[in-house]
């Protein structure tokens, strides 16, 4: 299945950073599904997910690197 790109900005202590994630078409219908289903928008969705990642440190987990 093709992958589709998606940006998001972070900014923290001043500067900014532009992360792309690569995700298939069934991940976003489930983020949107997700969403939905919270009763918020896909992109709030995705900054709680990553929010909870920093705050439990799971970024090596998450991204399969030591």
């Amino acid at each position: 299945m093709p992958s589709n790109i998606v940006r998001g900005a972070l900014q923290y202590n001043g500067m900014e950073r532009t992360t792309e994630l690569p995700l298939n078409l069934d991940m976003i219908g489930r983020l949107a599904w997700e969403a939905e289903f919270r009763n918020m928008s896909t992109a709030e969705l995705i900054s709680e997910l990553i929010m909870g990642m920093v705050k439990k440190d799971l970024f090596p987990e998450v991204l399969g690197k030591p």
